[in-house]
Parts: C-alpha cells; sequence; structure tokens
C-alpha cells in the first residue's frame, strides 16, 4: 500500500508538472510576496509600512493558496472520476484510501512548496527593504500556563476511587473529571488571610533572559477591600528567593514584576510563585489560572514567528485540501469547486472578522413533539459545535500576532492543528475511500 501511496504521490507531482500547475501556483503566489512588501507605505514611516505588511501579506498569500489548494484538489481527483480512470486501478490491488491518500499527499507537497518559495520571496524583500530591521530583536509577552500535573493526578484519583466505593446503578452520577478538576483549582488558586499557598510556572524563554513576569489576581467579589501580602519568586533548589515584593491596596487586575536577567539561572525549568497573605485581611485572593502568566523578553520574533504562522498556514492548507478531495470523490469538478469555497465562506470569514455568536439555547416547551425536540437538539449541538470551530480557526489564525510582534506557540493550537494535519484527512481518507471502492465495483 505505501508502494502504490507513493506512485500516486509521484503521479500527481508530474500530472502538476505538465500541466504547469505548479508553475501557476507559484508565480500567483510570489505577486504579493514581493509586490505587496514593496508598494505598501501605511504613514510614510518604517513602523507603520512594517505593520501594514505584515498583516495585509500573510493573508494575501493564504488566499491564493486557499484557492489553489481547492482548484488543485478538485482537478486532480475530480477529473479523473469524470475520465473513468478509477476503473484502471481495478486491476491492481489499490485501495480507494491509497488513492486519495496519494492525492492528497501529492497536493500537500506542492501547496508546501510553493510556500516555502513565497516566504522565502517575501523575507528577502522584507530584508532589502528595511535592511535587516524586522529580524531586530523586540519585545515579546510569552506565554506560562500554571503546570497543573499534581491538581489532574489528585483528580484522577478521587473520581476513581468514588467510582469504587459507589453502588454502579450511581455511577452516572459521579463528577466528571473536569469537575474534579475545578473543585480543585478552587482550592489551590485561592489564598485565605494569614496563609499562604504557591504555584509552579514552567519556564518557556529564550535562553531564560526574562525582564518582567506579568500575571493576574483576582479579589473575592464580596468583599473588595484593600489587602497586604507578600510575593516571592522562587527557583527550584534555590535556598534565596529571586525576588521579595511587599505589595498593598487592592489586588485586582494585572500586575507586573520586574525579573533582572542575572537573577535567573539558564537551566531553570521553572520558577515558584508563592503568596503569602497578610492576617489582617478580610478578603481572600484569587490566582486568575484562566489568564496564564506572561514573561516579557527580547528575542528576534520576526524570523521564528514568520516559520511558525508558515506551518500553521500549511496546516489549513492542508486541511481545506483534504475537504476538496472528498468532496471530489462524491461530486464533479465545478460543484466540488463551489461546494469548497462555501465551507470557507461559513468557517473562515466569521473567523477572520472576529464575530461572536453567542451559543445557541433553546427553550423546549411541552407542546413540542418527541421529534421536534430530538431535531431542535441536535440543531443546538451542530451549532455551538461549529461556533466552537469557527472560535479555534479564529485564534489559529497566526495574522494579527505576526503583525503585532506577539509570540506564536504551537503549543496552544496543538489540538487544532492535530485535527487539521491527523483527524480531519484520516476520517475524509475513509469516506473517499468507501466511495471508490463502490464506483469500482458498481463500473
Amino acid at each position: 500500500m505505501i508502494r502504490a501511496i507513493l506512485a500516486l504521490v509521484y503521479a500527481t507531482l508530474k500530472h502538476a508538472w505538465s500541466t504547469r500547475a505548479i508553475i501557476w501556483l507559484v508565480a500567483w503566489a510570489a505577486v504579493p510576496a514581493v509586490l505587496l512588501p514593496m508598494t505598501l507605505q501605511a504613514d510614510r514611516t518604517a513602523a507603520g509600512a512594517h505593520g501594514m505588511i505584515l498583516t495585509y501579506t500573510p493573508i494575501a498569500l493564504f488566499a491564493v493558496l486557499l484557492v489553489g489548494s481547492i482548484w488543485l484538489s478538485a482537478y486532480t481527483l475530480a477529473s479523473e472520476r469524470l475520465h473513468l480512470q478509477f476503473s484502471m486501478l481495478r486491476t491492481k490491488p489499490v485501495y480507494g484510501a491509497a488513492i486519495w491518500l496519494g492525492k492528497w499527499l501529492g497536493v500537500l507537497i506542492i501547496i508546501a512548496i510553493t510556500l516555502t518559495i513565497s516566504v522565502a520571496l517575501f523575507f528577502a524583500t522584507m530584508i532589502i527593504r528595511f535592511q535587516g530591521q524586522p529580524i531586530a530583536t523586540k519585545p515579546v509577552w510569552t506565554i506560562s500556563p500554571p503546570d497543573e500535573t499534581v491538581i489532574l493526578e489528585q483528580a484522577r484519583q478521587m473520581q476513581q476511587n468514588m467510582m469504587l466505593q459507589a453502588d454502579p446503578s450511581d455511577h452516572h452520577n459521579i463528577p466528571t473529571l473536569q469537575q474534579w478538576v475545578n473543585r480543585l483549582r478552587q482550592q489551590k488558586y485561592r489564598v485565605a488571610p494569614g496563609s499562604s499557598t504557591s504555584w509552579k510556572i514552567p519556564l518557556t524563554l529564550h535562553n531564560n533572559t526574562a525582564q518582567a513576569m506579568q500575571f493576574q489576581w483576582r479579589l473575592d467579589p464580596m468583599r473588595r477591600q484593600p489587602v497586604a501580602g507578600t510575593w516571592t519568586l522562587l527557583t527550584p533548589g534555590a535556598i534565596e528567593p529571586l525576588a521579595i515584593y511587599p505589595v498593598s491596596g487592592l489586588l485586582d487586575g494585572t500586575h507586573t514584576i520586574s525579573l533582572p536577567q542575572h537573577n535567573i539561572p539558564a537551566a531553570t525549568p521553572y520558577l515558584i510563585i508563592t503568596f503569602e497573605s497578610s492576617p489582617d485581611n478580610e478578603p481572600q485572593i484569587f490566582f486568575d489560572h484562566q489568564n496564564p502568566v506572561r514573561f516579557k523578553q527580547q528575542s528576534g520574533i520576526f524570523l521564528a514567528n514568520l516559520i511558525r504562522a508558515t506551518m500553521l498556514i500549511l496546516a489549513l492548507c492542508a486541511a481545506t485540501s483534504a475537504l476538496t478531495l472528498l468532496f471530489s470523490a462524491f461530486l464533479s469538478f465545478p460543484v466540488t469547486v463551489f461546494a469548497a469555497h462555501g465551507v470557507l465562506v461559513a468557517l473562515l470569514v466569521p473567523a477572520i472578522a472576529g464575530q461572536d455568536t453567542p451559543h445557541i439555547r433553546h427553550s423546549h416547551g411541552h407542546h413540542h413533539g418527541h421529534t421536534e425536540t430530538w431535531f431542535l437538539t441536535h440543531a443546538e449541538h451542530f451549532l455551538n459545535a461549529l461556533y466552537r470551530l469557527t472560535r479555534s480557526l479564529r485564534a489559529t489564525l497566526p495574522f494579527r500576532r505576526l503583525s503585532e510582534n506577539i509570540h506564536i506557540s504551537f503549543q496552544e493550537h496543538a489540538s487544532v492543528i492535530c485535527i487539521l494535519i491527523l483527524l480531519l484527512p484520516m476520517l475524509c481518507a475513509i469516506l473517499a475511500h468507501l466511495k471508490i471502492m463502490r464506483e469500482e465495483v458498481l463500473s
């Protein structure tokens, strides 16, 4: 099967080269990669032009590659269905999934080649115009969420103990793992008057050169009196603290602590934040785990962010190609192109525009029949899932972070990348396999 997939990948590349599809796609992608950085002016300042170029050029490249991946994917499979070339593969032991995977990998290689060339041209054009300024070091805020390994382990243990002690008929009443985690968080992330609590914050720094640390606290909303306490920053295994900051007043909101670079050991894997609340305090203080700790550092972010943004764009193009190839297994070439563009408009336009739609909530009265209630319930779940997908796509699109010099992290997008690169293509391959093999049998 692997040999068949490689042969189909080679055939797809050869066909795209013979029809000049690769040349045309590279040419169209090179136009915005070179033309926009050389012509955009903004407010006639280097900073303004830099921000405008990093906003519009990647979006233009993304649009060209999306359209190119749709047309290339639709043509490479739908044309073979049109010319009945699948029937020629019946004489060989080739599965439908192998046909689909070979076509998808071939298209993905073409998109990767095009993206690599266009990004290289874009980077070279930026260096020529700004004379090395885009790769200069800039202040960056790196996100570091608290380590919750202990909380997750305790939650699993508590859930397992309750399931062992409870009657099997009552297992559905046992709190879920997420509910146990939320309960432990309420205990872990609060500091009562006269007590102290510590949190372990993993470091995700470049050469451990942090200038400042930023995090959020909040007070008990019912008792917002001024409080006093002491923040202590520790490194693992150290006897002396890294820094001690006594504070007083309303601790609500975002707080920034300066971190002298020479005080942080080079091999420090994490920091320990300890807050000791004064016994004279009245309200409790909460560490806001929903807003991760951020470390400010100087980093050459442009090239690194550009590489990460390229990988994210490639993942989105790979998912688009997978969906288009799935449509091609069922539909004709023009219908496939129309359907693929319709799906992109439905998902990416709200994502780029940043329009948040509230969750759909239906109140099912007693007058609804069973069928209508079932339909409304599943429609509600579908719309909410579509809304969450749209928000995930908006968070995955790297254009705002690239233009504002914000660190792009794969860790934040790991789940979405796995869906786009692994789960979605696997599902599409299975569905396409069933359709292709059915066509072979009927023919």
